[in-house]
């Protein structure tokens, strides 16, 4: 894979044959608070280069310790905006099922079109996906008698 972006914070590599770029934190804890808008602001122009459109976004954060510190929380909900803003799809991996939580709060309530991995295949599955793959079969046996029974049989179906 291609590395677009090589910071002592973290890593941006690109996927082209999956159309997958790769931002993985590293385990170096932040300096400060400024290095947090700096290092997400350098990860978004490369976003931007690549093409956001054209591309689904996987944030590994495995190595990364969590911080929930009220100051880095607020610093790390501006990174998230800038740095998934026009990605169709996002998968984020984490190592731990807290983590799992801490990260499922935070594409809630950012809106975030995503979904959050403790597994990589499953989040390249995830990002993988197209719109065009057929939905999965329902288990639900048909209902043959009901009280809505008559109504498909007055709409001519059955």
């Amino acid at each position: 894979m291609p590395e677009l972006l090589s910071h002592p914070y973290c890593t941006v590599s690109l996927d082209p044959a999956r159309g997958i770029l790769r931002f993985t934190r590293t385990e170096l804890p932040f300096a400060s608070l400024g290095d947090v808008g700096e290092l997400h602001e350098m990860a978004a122009r490369v976003f931007d280069r690549a093409g956001r459109d054209r591309h689904t976004l996987l944030v590994d954060m495995r190595r990364v310790a969590m911080n929930n510190h009220p100051e880095f929380e607020q610093a790390a909900a501006r990174g998230r905006r800038v740095l998934v803003r026009g990605f169709g799809r996002v998968a984020v991996l984490v190592q731990t099922a807290v983590g799992a939580l801490q990260v499922k709060r935070h594409v809630r309530e950012d809106n975030i079109p995503g979904e959050v991995f403790t597994d990589e295949a499953q989040a390249l599955q995830f990002l993988c996906k197209t719109e065009s793959d057929p939905a999965p079969v329902s288990t639900v046996a048909p209902v043959q008698d009901g009280p809505f029974n008559n109504l498909s049989r007055r709409v001519g179906r059955k």
